[in-house]
C-alpha cells in the first residue's frame, strides 16, 4: 500500500517547519485529519501560506496540504514541482479526503476541482518544503554577513578614490588625499571588519538549529550538540547598538543565554540575524544591553 510523507504545522509554527514527518498511507491521513485538533489551533489565527495543517508529500515534489481558512473553513493547497499552486476552499476537513485519495492515486496530477491560483508576487516554495533551520558560521554566511553589515559603506568608500583625483587641480591625489582616504577606509569600513572578524572567532565551529515553534533547540560545536528546552531559559542579553544611532555598526549583535543550571550560551548575529532570533525567542525574557555587540576572548569561552 503507497504510502506518502505526511508532517504537521500548528499556528506558532514558522515558514518550513513540520514535526511528526513520518510515512502514512492514506488511510492513515484520514484518521490523522480526525484527530487534528483544528478547533483549538483556530484560536487567534492567523490566516497565511503558513498555519495549523496537515500537508502529505511524495517524492517527487509535490504537496497536498489541508490548512485552516477564513469564517471557520478549511483551504486545500496542492503545489508541484513545478511550483504551481492550486487550492479549493472547504467546509469540512472530511471533505478533502476524495482529494487525499486522488493525490494518493496520482501525486504528479493537481486532484480536480482545485482551481489554479496565480501568486507571483508570494514566494510559495517555503510554506511546502521542510527547513532544518540549522546555522552555522559558514562561507555563505560569512559573504552575506559582510554584504549586509558593511557592503555599502565598502562601496561608498571606494567611490572617495575616483573623487579624491577628479577634485585635484593636477588630477593625482596627494598624500595627504590619501591619508584621509585610508582614515575614512578605517572608520567606515575598517571598524565594521573588525567586528566581523571578532564575530567569526566567537562562533567559528559552533551550530545553532533553532525554530519558533519547538520548544528546544540545539547548540554546540562539531558534532557535539546539547538539547536545551526554551522553558528552561531564565533570560536573553542582546548587545547591540541603538537602531535610531548613525552608527555603521546597528547590524552587529551579541547574544547571551542564561539557563537555569547556570548555563551560559553566547554566539552573534553571524550565526543568525537578530531579527530572526528574536522572532524565534518570542515569548522570553529579553533584555537589550546597549553597549558595543563585541565578544571578548573570555566571552567566547562560554559553552
Amino acid at each position: 500500500m503507497t504510502a506518502f510523507r505526511c508532517k504537521l504545522q500548528y499556528k506558532n509554527y514558522e515558514p518550513g517547519e513540520f514535526t511528526d514527518m513520518t510515512p502514512h498511507t492514506c488511510e492513515a491521513v484520514f484518521e490523522l485529519i480526525r484527530n487534528f485538533p483544528w478547533q483549538q489551533q483556530r484560536e487567534q489565527l492567523v490566516v497565511d501560506f503558513t498555519t495549523p495543517s496537515v500537508t502529505i508529500q511524495d517524492d517527487d515534489g509535490s504537496y497536498l496540504k489541508l490548512a485552516l481558512y477564513y469564517n471557520g473553513k478549511y483551504i486545500l493547497y496542492y503545489y508541484n514541482a513545478v511550483h504551481q499552486l492550486f487550492v479549493k476552499s472547504l467546509t469540512n476537513p472530511e471533505d478533502s479526503f476524495p482529494f487525499i485519495s486522488a493525490y494518493y492515486n496520482n501525486p504528479g496530477v493537481p486532484p480536480d476541482g482545485l482551481k489554479r491560483e496565480h501568486t507571483w508576487h508570494k514566494a510559495k516554495r517555503i510554506h511546502f518544503v521542510t527547513n532544518d533551520f540549522v546555522y552555522k558560521a559558514g562561507k555563505n554566511r560569512l559573504r552575506h554577513y559582510l554584504i549586509q553589515s558593511s557592503g555599502f559603506n565598502l562601496v561608498l568608500s571606494l567611490m572617495l578614490v575616483p573623487l579624491m583625483i577628479y577634485i585635484h587641480p593636477a588630477g593625482n591625489a596627494t598624500w595627504m588625499q590619501l591619508i584621509i582616504f585610508l582614515v575614512l577606509f578605517f572608520l567606515v569600513v575598517g571598524m565594521n571588519l573588525l567586528f566581523i572578524w571578532n564575530h567569526y572567532q566567537t562562533d567559528k565551529g559552533k551550530t545553532l538549529i533553532l525554530s519558533k515553534g519547538k520548544p528546544h533547540f540545539l547548540f554546540g560545536t562539531g558534532n557535539q550538540l546539547t538539547l536545551y528546552k526554551k522553558q528552561e531559559i531564565m533570560s536573553i542579553d542582546i548587545w547591540h547598538i541603538r537602531r535610531n544611532s548613525k552608527s555603521p555598526l546597528t547590524d552587529f549583535a551579541c547574544f547571551t543565554i542564561y539557563l537555569a543550571d547556570q548555563t551560559r550560551l553566547q554566539f552573534t548575529s553571524l550565526l543568525i540575524s537578530e531579527a530572526d532570533f528574536r522572532a524565534k525567542m518570542a515569548g522570553q525574557h529579553i533584555i537589550d544591553v546597549y553597549i558595543l555587540p563585541w565578544m571578548s576572548k573570555a566571552d567566547r569561552t562560554a559553552l
